[in-house]
């Protein structure tokens, strides 16, 4: 063993092989599955759409409808293209919905945090804290 090399005791050794067991990729379907939404927070990015019912998702199909009748696609590519930007349209449409969502919440809380803001006076003190504690989430929406 030269100088650089280090030993590794045999009860590290194991739990560096249990970690390492934590952070693989799942092989089985419903591992795959699972594993796919982890990076889900709002829905506006990734692969998939996702609906909160099904009623939602009959205005969705009717969204793409429109713009099929709209556009009026020739062959497969033309038909991804549309259903593409009728996706994208859908997403953005989202947003300002996800942003006053967000800031309601926020100042539900905050408010319940910071009784003495729940005057009418203070509306504009709690609409800036909410801004600024979810300052990301609202910088990542309007990106």
């Amino acid at each position: 063993m030269s100088e650089t090399e280090s030993t590794i005791s045999e009860a590290r050794l194991a739990a560096n092989r249990e970690n390492a067991q934590k952070s693989t990729i799942p092989t089985t379907p419903a591992g795959k599955a699972t594993a796919c939404l982890n990076s889900l927070k709002h829905g506006l990015t990734g692969k998939f759409l996702l609906f909160a019912n099904p009623e939602e998702v009959v205005l969705y199909k009717a969204h793409v409808k429109s713009y099929e009748t709209q556009f009026q696609p020739l062959g497969p590519e033309e038909c991804s293209l549309v259903r593409s930007i009728a996706d994208i349209r859908w997403r953005l449409n989202q947003i300002p919905g996800l942003e006053m969502t967000l800031l309601a919440m926020g100042r539900v809380q905050f408010v319940a945090q910071h009784p003495a803001y729940e005057t009418r006076q203070a509306e504009t003190s709690v609409e800036l804290s909410v801004r600024r504690i979810h300052e990301k989430e609202l910088r990542n929406l309007q990106l």
